[in-house]
């Protein structure tokens, strides 16, 4: 499992509704820049080729990850 910062785990969340990189910027409060750097970590990170199998990346293993950690609570 690869290890994202808070912030990028924000952004890719962002990604995974469909918002542009204008839209997380205001949303989040930083340059559109800045989320062009995040969202090319993004990508290296989880090894997608572009934002959108960066988003099904997220869709398949953050909502398994967050099952892990309700199961794990119970």
């Amino acid at each position: 499992m690869c290890h994202l910062s808070g912030r990028e785990a924000q952004i890719l969340h962002c990604l995974t509704k469909g918002a542009s990189n204008k839209l997380i910027a205001r949303e989040l409060g930083v340059a559109e820049a800045t989320i062009k750097v995040h969202i090319k970590a993004i990508l290296r990170k989880v090894k997608a080729a572009n934002r959108t199998q960066a988003a099904m990346w997220a869709q398949k293993h953050l909502n398994r990850m967050a099952s892990d950690a309700l199961t794990a609570a119970e």
